[in-house]
């Protein structure tokens, strides 16, 4: 029996996929071969698949994202992120209580 889908904007989570935004969470490995020490083919595809990728991938990690500081910048903030250490932070889901608030 399927299970019920859980929604707390932006977080998702509904048949066994946590999303944010839409975008699962990518591993640390994966998302520094991205964007580390230029942007990869990987990277530019998920930047056009999803237009909030680097935005969900720091909400993943319970990173803020200044929206204004960011329009247009996001290879720079993906890669300002992994480069100080803030993506490390929270290399894991994260979770809620049993009563589904945040």
């Amino acid at each position: 029996m399927p299970t019920k889908p859980f929604i707390q904007y932006p977080f998702e989570s509904s048949y066994g996929r946590f999303t944010a935004l839409g975008v699962e969470r990518v591993a640390l490995g994966r998302l520094k071969a991205m964007f580390l020490p230029s942007l990869s083919v990987k990277g530019a595809e998920a930047l056009r698949t999803h237009a909030n990728f680097v935005r969900s991938q720091l909400m993943h990690r319970g990173l803020n994202f200044q929206e204004e500081d960011s329009i247009g910048r996001d290879i720079e903030v993906m890669k300002s992120a992994l480069l100080t250490g803030r993506v490390m932070s929270l290399d894991f889901p994260l979770l809620f209580p049993l009563g589904g608030s945040c």
